[in-house]
């Protein structure tokens, strides 16, 4: 692909709306983007639709070509949007480590918390 060229994938996902979203993918040069004509995507923040996409997960595709999701991240692959990916994956692991930890400490507190006196009468 030179600088000039560019490399486009549509593909249409059933949401909530009546009418599926457009979902767009394009590829120029070291730079991917993609678009969503839901809400979300409308407000320029990160849709379930491309994030559905970028997983391989075509439950909500409509537009009959599932085939082509497999070419979307060998085609965004050395792009800007590989590194962030990248990074939100470390960032939702570290989320979850994060949760599993907190529960940890409140389940550990509410022992503590309902345990017994030494006098046997538990805490007030």
């Amino acid at each position: 692909m030179t600088a000039t060229e560019a490399r486009i994938l549509e593909f249409r996902m059933q949401g909530s709306a009546s009418e599926p979203y457009e979902v767009r993918f394009t590829r120029a040069a070291d730079a991917s983007r993609a678009s969503c004509t839901c809400e979300a995507g409308a407000h320029h923040q990160l849709c379930k639709h491309r994030t559905m996409l970028l997983a391989g997960d075509v439950t909500a595709l409509v537009s009959g070509n599932a085939q082509q999701v497999a070419e979307l991240l060998p085609m965004i692959a050395g792009s800007d949007a590989e590194a962030a990916i990248a990074h939100l994956a470390t960032a939702e692991n570290a989320l979850e480590v994060a949760k599993h930890e907190l529960s940890r400490h409140r389940k550990a507190l509410a022992r503590i918390l309902n345990h017994r006196l030494p006098d046997g009468e538990p805490s007030p």
